[in-house]
């Protein structure tokens, strides 16, 4: 019985071990001032907080949304664009948020997470923002703008 004790926390110290190594290969792109991380927030639902790693050779960025206002109605996604120090726009991406629906009370906070095949170079923009596309789109992931895009805020402003 003795053996068989020491033979489980044997397992479980070399799994923690294991899995503490790999959690060491994430660098924080935003401490380490590889990139910068913009959040464009909305009036009623906004980006609250936003982390971009590197894990290997891919990105990851995640974060949460926040619901502002009671008396919204969900839906939507989280626009991810990753610019260049020159200003050329790397990538644009978009993602969904879970929960879909965003509470009430409570938190009122939901989560995204996405990994991209690219490692921006140094002194890149990686902006992200919610967005709601309008109605009259037919999908609301897939609505062909991008919130987060330096150009999209530009025309924003012009209204």
């Amino acid at each position: 019985m003795q053996k068989r004790k020491q033979t489980i926390l044997f397992f479980f110290l070399a799994f923690g071990l294991v899995a503490s190594a790999c959690a060491t290969n994430r660098i924080n792109l935003v401490e380490r001032g590889t990139v910068t991380l913009e959040r464009v927030n909305a009036r009623k639902i906004s980006v609250s907080r936003a982390y971009a790693f590197q894990d290997g050779g891919q990105l990851e960025i995640s974060g949460n949304v926040k619901r502002l206002s009671s008396s919204i109605s969900n839906g939507g996604h989280v626009d991810v664009t990753i610019v260049s120090p020159e200003g050329e726009i790397l990538q644009q991406v978009s993602t969904c948020y879970i929960p879909r629906i965003i509470r009430r009370r409570g938190s009122r906070e939901a989560f995204f997470s996405l990994g991209l095949p690219i490692i921006p170079p140094e002194g890149s923009m990686v902006r992200v923002a919610y967005h709601k596309p309008d109605k009259s789109k037919q999908s609301l992931f897939d609505c062909g703008e991008n919130a987060a895009a330096p150009i999209h805020r530009q025309m924003e402003n012009r209204k």
